[in-house]
């Protein structure tokens, strides 16, 4: 078994991988949606009022997420070889299908 930190020694299609792992603009986004909600409110009653709230900003940013993910069904199909008993293909090959708009 891989550690996902060693991607360089699978051979892989590196780069197409490697463009869906390491997607950091994306990551930021999302941080910065769920500060914005965070932040308006400097205290929550109970952690499960925090969670709901980030849960919804979540849910809300999801809705706003258009981009074609490229190479999906390729990157899946070459990590799935690898990693099959930790990777549910059909419901993310789906995922990818419904996230590109397809």
């Amino acid at each position: 078994m891989y550690c996902p930190c060693q991607i360089d020694s699978l051979p892989l299609n590196r780069q197409a991988v490697r463009r869906m792992i390491y997607t950091t603009n994306i990551i930021e986004g999302y941080h910065r949606q769920l500060r914005k909600v965070t932040k308006m409110k400097t205290a929550y009653p109970s952690d499960e009022a925090l969670r709901k709230i980030i849960y919804l900003a979540t849910v809300d940013a999801a809705k706003k997420w258009t981009v074609p993910l490229r190479n999906w069904t390729d990157c899946i199909s070459q990590l799935s070889i690898y990693f099959e008993d930790r990777l549910d293909v059909p419901s993310l090959i789906y995922l990818g299908e419904i996230h590109a708009g397809s």
